[in-house]
């Protein structure tokens, strides 16, 4: 027959059992917040207006490619992608862990031919970006996505009469990142774009083709201050060859708000002290009450 003392250690078992599984605690205690993974999406204006020389006499996009390696060599990000911009939009990165892969597509970035060109427009690449941050979020939900668009933010080209709303607004990918930097390059006064190379015009420029002369392009500012509101992140004009480490520092930022995490302080322990002495209480009752049996047995 079952003790009374038996009864009350089993429900007492069953009791701290519970207690436990519910991992109670008291007080607070601050807890370091862990980093999380980052994933960067590089997106490269590379139409024919980022070769304008008016950066120091140097093309804007070679202070592009060094700022991108910078970024690349120096972000604590586990994923990188890239999304070149010219008439087309195409993929030159997909989503790698091999950061050396990321700088050899950076390196083999180069501006659009401009015998080719229709022209420039950033809002061009929109449609190409949603599905590359979603694909970024399904392959980890928990990881901090950051989003960085790299343009002139000079718009040439006419409106595509074919595209949806949604598709030519960055406003609708500000819930899809969770952090970012719009980056400009160019100046106000602008420059001329070189034909160096192309059809065998060395030394020629790109034609305005309403005057003959060679055209000009201009830094357009509060286009990419547009887009940076939109995404609710923060525009930096790329004036000088500095500056690029308060980006990398920004967007290394891996922890919680506040840089710590409060949290209870466990007592699941203590319970699971206990629930180790009422267990060899129990088996200790169990074999003296097996060694019993056997007694009675040899003496019957």
């Amino acid at each position: 027959m079952t003790s009374a003392l038996t009864v009350v250690r089993r429900v007492a078992i069953a009791a701290v059992l519970g207690l436990v599984w519910l991992r109670p605690g008291i007080g607070d205690v601050e807890l370091a917040s862990q980093e999380t993974e980052l994933a960067v999406l590089l997106v490269v204006d590379r139409t024919t207006s980022m070769g304008a020389t008016d950066l120091d006499g140097r093309p804007r996009f070679d202070r592009v490619r060094a700022d991108l390696v910078t970024l690349v060599e120096s972000l604590p990000a586990t994923t990188f992608s890239v999304i070149g911009v010219a008439t087309e939009v195409s993929t030159e990165l997909p989503p790698t862990t091999d950061r050396s892969a990321a700088l050899q597509a950076v390196d083999d970035l180069r501006v659009e031919d401009p015998v080719n060109a229709k022209g420039s427009s950033l809002e061009r690449p929109v449609a190409e970006i949603r599905p590359a941050l979603d694909e970024l979020r399904a392959a980890d939900p928990d990881q901090r996505i950051v989003l960085v668009v790299v343009s002139d933010g000079e718009n040439t080209a006419p409106p595509d009469p074919a595209a949806r709303p949604q598709d030519l607004a960055y406003t609708g990918l500000a819930a899809r990142i969770d952090d970012g930097a719009v980056l400009g390059y160019g100046t106000a006064a602008g420059g001329t774009m070189p034909l160096q190379g192309v059809n065998g015009l060395t030394g020629a420029l790109v034609p305005d083709p309403s005057t003959g002369q060679a055209a000009v392009s201009r830094l357009d500012e509060p286009h990419l201050r547009t887009v940076a509101d939109d995404l609710d992140v923060p525009y930096l004009h790329r004036d000088s060859a500095d500056g690029i480490a308060t980006v990398v520092a920004r967007l290394s930022t891996g922890t919680s708000p506040g840089g710590a995490v409060v949290s209870a302080r466990e007592l699941t322990w203590a319970f699971a002290l206990a629930l180790l002495a009422l267990l060899s209480a129990e088996l200790r009752s169990a074999w003296r009450g097996l060694l019993a049996v056997r007694r009675d047995r040899r003496t019957t």
